[in-house]
């Protein structure tokens, strides 16, 4: 979302006085993935950002719970139900930064895994 400038009242240790900073909020939700080869999957999601930027609030790094994919698809009256291969998390993302400097700007990192036969995480998916 967009940023609120805000005047620092005092000096800090890492910033000079007088120093303009900016709040940027950021929140949603990761849904779900489709077409990673079935089974469970979970994700593991982490923001990354450079070192003019402090988190304020909310959660830099989570992880979802392991789910499985949905029933096979079929069509009821002109409905049509989830595909077999997508597997729904709906896990929320939410996290507040502030910053001198728009350079380094957060992005969300996503990692997605699956479990092999003796239950072992394997990577099935990653992205930015």
């Amino acid at each position: 979302g967009p940023g609120v400038a805000t005047q620092e009242p005092a000096a800090s240790a890492s910033q000079p006085p007088g120093l303009t900073t900016f709040q940027v909020s950021i929140s949603g939700e990761l849904e779900s993935a489709t077409n990673l080869g079935g089974g469970p999957l979970l994700a593991r999601v982490y923001f990354q950002h450079g070192p003019d930027w402090e988190p304020i609030a909310g959660a830099t790094q989570g992880i979802t719970q392991l789910s499985s994919p949905a029933l096979p698809i079929f069509r009821t009256a002109s409905i049509w139900m989830p595909s077999p291969s997508e597997v729904v998390w709906n896990f929320p993302l939410g996290v507040v930064y502030k910053s001198t400097n728009v350079f380094g700007w957060p992005r969300v990192v996503v990692a997605v895994f699956g479990t092999d036969m003796c239950n072992r995480h394997i990577v099935k998916g990653y992205g930015t």
